[in-house]
């Protein structure tokens, strides 16, 4: 299986931008709430 995570630096702040977004416009569908999102965006630049 491809690794779906880019490995370069500009590219995988891109999926990660993405991969937020997605998150915050589902959250209920996903089964999540806003602070599960919160390690992914907290210091990394978001």
């Amino acid at each position: 299986m491809a690794d779906y995570i880019p490995g370069a630096d500009a590219e995988f702040h891109a999926w990660k931008q993405s991969f937020v977004a997605v998150g915050n416009a589902n959250l209920v569908g996903l089964g999540l709430i806003a602070g599960d999102l919160t390690a992914v965006t907290t210091g990394h630049g978001m």
